[in-house]
């Protein structure tokens, strides 16, 4: 029963903490989901760079915050920051803490 209690204690508090990502600098995070949408339709790297869609951005320093909800066949997340704003982000850009 003992260990039954710390096994449950230990991962009702674990849960929460896969949830935490961080974006690292220079990834781009859209307001939208068609503007994440049409970023992700590009296929060449230098498209990344210039001309971004209206409504995404290129980050200028590391990001953190927590997965709100994920869309796994359109290859993107969407990030609560700690600052309160929601963004879109692709799913490869994002490193688990």
């Amino acid at each position: 029963m003992r260990k039954l209690l710390i096994i449950a204690l230990t991962s009702l508090f674990a849960i929460p903490a896969y949830a935490d990502v961080t974006i690292p600098k220079n990834r781009v995070t859209c307001e939208t989901k068609g503007a994440m949408q049409s970023f992700l339709k590009r296929k060449t790297i230098n498209a990344v760079k210039k001309d971004l869609p209206k409504g995404c951005d290129t980050t200028e320093f590391k990001r953190r915050g927590e997965i709100v909800d994920t869309f796994p066949k359109q290859g993107f997340l969407e990030v609560k920051l700690k600052t309160g704003n929601k963004v879109y982000v692709d799913r490869d850009a994002v490193k688990r803490s």
